[in-house]
C-alpha cells in the first residue's frame, strides 16, 4: 500500500465531498454534531466573499474526439494568480474516461499522459489543495460495454439523461472501488467530489420519474436481502412500494456515506 494513501474520509455532502486526514479513523461520537454545526453557521450570518474558501473546478467533460493539449503549468500558475486556493480536477467524465493512466478503467482515447496527476502536482506545486471530482452514474463506455451494468427501466430500456446511466447493484460498484482505490493511493488528494449521486431520486422528486431500476442485479440484491418477497411483485401495494424505496436509498446513496464515515476507507461501494 501507497505511503500517501489516505486514511479516512471526514466529512460527507449530498454532492460527497470528503476530506482525508492522515490520522486513524475516529470513534462515531468524535465527529461533529450537525445540528450544533448547522446552528453555529446560523449565527455567524452571511460570510463576506473576502472571507471565502475560493476553489476553481476545471470541467472536463471531453468527448471522444477531444484532446489534451493543454499548457497545464500556465493553466494551473493563472489559476492561482487569479486567486483560487483549491482546483477541482476530474479523474472520470460523464463519457466514462478516465483521466489517469488507470489500470482498471477505461482511459480516454486522446490521453498520452497522466493529466489528472499531472494537474494534481501542478496544484501542490502552487500551494493549492486538491478536489477530485467523479462522475458516479454518468457513464457512457461502462453501459455501451456492458449493458447489463446499466439502470433500466421495467421493460428492460436504458435509462439516459444524455448519458447512460449505471446501476449501483450491477459490477459498477466493484468498478468503482477498484477506482477509488487508485486515486487515493497514487495521488496526494485532499477532497473527493462524487457527481451524479442518487440520480434516480432526483429524477422522481424532480420529474416525477420512475425511482427504481430493474436490471437482474437490482432483483437478485433485492431477493437475498428480502428472501419471500418476490422484487416486482412487491410494488403492487403501496407498503411494498415505499420498503423498495426506503431499500433503493440506502444501497445507492445512505450506505455510501455512511461506509466513507464508519470504515474509514475509501471503498465506498461494497456488496
Amino acid at each position: 500500500m501507497a505511503h500517501n494513501r489516505r486514511t479516512f474520509f471526514k466529512t460527507a455532502a449530498v454532492a460527497v465531498s470528503a476530506t482525508l486526514p492522515s490520522s486513524a479513523a475516529p470513534a462515531p461520537q468524535d465527529f461533529p454534531s450537525l445540528a450544533r454545526l448547522g446552528e453555529a453557521h446560523r449565527r455567524k450570518g452571511v460570510i463576506p466573499p473576502n472571507k471565502t474558501y475560493r476553489m476553481m473546478e476545471w470541467e472536463c467533460h471531453t468527448p471522444p474526439e477531444g484532446n489534451f493539449d493543454i499548457d497545464f503549468e500556465g493553466a494551473v500558475k493563472a489559476a492561482r494568480d487569479a486567486g483560487a486556493e483549491s482546483m477541482m480536477f476530474y479523474s472520470q467524465d460523464h463519457w466514462g474516461h478516465a483521466f489517469y493512466l488507470s489500470d482498471v478503467a477505461v482511459r480516454h482515447p486522446s490521453l498520452k499522459q497522466d493529466v489528472f496527476g499531472t494537474e494534481v502536482e501542478l496544484a501542490r506545486k502552487h500551494g493549492m489543495s486538491v478536489v477530485c471530482y467523479y462522475s458516479l452514474q454518468f457513464n457512457n463506455q461502462i453501459v455501451l460495454k456492458h449493458p447489463d451494468w446499466g439502470w433500466v427501466d421495467e421493460n428492460g430500456n436504458p435509462r439516459t439523461l444524455r448519458w447512460y446511466v449505471t446501476s449501483l447493484n450491477s459490477p459498477y460498484r466493484q468498478y468503482v472501488t477498484a477506482m477509488m482505490e487508485e486515486l487515493f493511493s497514487r495521488y496526494e488528494i485532499d477532497e473527493l467530489f462524487l457527481d451524479i449521486f442518487g440520480v434516480q431520486f432526483y429524477l422522481y422528486h424532480q420529474r416525477g420519474g420512475d425511482p427504481f431500476g430493474y436490471s437482474k442485479y437490482d432483483e437478485a440484491a433485492w431477493n437475498r436481502d428480502h428472501p419471500g418477497d418476490p422484487y416486482r411483485q412487491g410494488f403492487k401495494t403501496r407498503e411494498g412500494w415505499e420498503r423498495r424505496y426506503r431499500w433503493h436509498q440506502k444501497r445507492t446513496m445512505t450506505t455510501l456515506v455512511q461506509i466513507s464515515h464508519k470504515r474509514g476507507r475509501v471503498d465506498l461501494v461494497r456488496f
